[in-house]
């Protein structure tokens, strides 16, 4: 999908202007990420530019937790591809294991980035004005001891994994 056509879903669906900003920029910092793995990694940089431009489209129609779900709907019933909607789905926080979604109302399933171009999207809206620190204690209060704890961990395994290909 090109820059152009995700550009045109997100207006489509009536996502705010900031938004669409954030989008872009979690797209910009989601292709230099990638070009920057590229000598030692396998990496479909248009499919991370599409992903970041993507990812937020279910802000359309939620700003909770459930956005990334409600935005993978959007895709699909749009015809878009799944490696798409599943980048949409997997992208909130770090990932969100099945036992975490259950408690907070997802679906009983795991939101989970597996693909590399999943990990780099998330972890690109992760670090969109936020530092690893700030999500650390955002989330930690959020989702409280357990569960924070929890998601905080896959927080820090995607940094570790990322972070030396980081700009």
């Amino acid at each position: 999908m090109s820059p152009e056509e995700a550009l045109f879903l997100l207006r489509e669906a009536a996502c705010p202007d900031n938004v669409v900003e954030h989008c872009v920029a979690v797209a910009d910092t989601g292709m230099a990420l990638a070009r920057n793995m590229q000598d030692d990694h396998v990496v479909d940089i248009r499919l991370v530019q599409a992903g970041g431009l993507l990812h937020d489209i279910g802000r359309a129609l939620t700003h909770g937790i459930d956005h990334g779900v409600v935005g993978a709907q959007l895709l699909r019933e749009r015809g878009v591809s799944s490696a798409l909607q599943k980048i949409c789905e997997r992208h909130v926080c770090a990932g969100i294991p099945r036992e975490v979604a259950v408690e907070i109302g997802l679906p009983p399933r795991d939101f989970i980035p597996l693909t590399l171009e999943e990990k780099i999207v998330c972890h690109a809206d992760n670090l969109t004005n936020h530092t690893v620190e700030d999500l650390q204690q955002t989330w930690q209060n959020f989702f409280g001891k357990k569960n924070g704890e929890i998601i905080v961990r896959y927080l820090d395994n995607l940094h570790e994994e990322l972070s030396p290909y980081l700009v």
